[in-house]
């Protein structure tokens, strides 16, 4: 059920930040943070409590925070330049 919860959690971190790259607010880049920290605690926990896939889950993690700093970067990009 985790993993399920994980994956969803993950899943809306990607949407959200996709959306703060087209729309972007203060507020969606905010509560794209909380995603993106949640994705990392329910991963952690994942990690603990199932080491045998550390190299698979590492991996999946570092594509999926390489995507989500990327769109946060370029959301907040946008954001300046719609504030100027």
């Amino acid at each position: 059920m985790i993993i399920a919860i994980h994956v969803l959690i993950a899943l809306t971190s990607v949407l959200l930040a996709t959306t703060v790259v087209i729309r972007p607010t203060t507020q969606l880049l905010k509560i794209h943070y909380g995603f993106v920290a949640a994705t990392i605690v329910t991963g952690s926990y994942l990690l603990v409590a199932y080491p045998a896939h550390l190299a698979q889950s590492c991996a999946v993690g570092l594509v999926y925070l390489g995507v989500a700093a990327t769109l946060s970067i370029f959301g907040q990009l946008r954001l300046k330049e719609l504030s100027r």
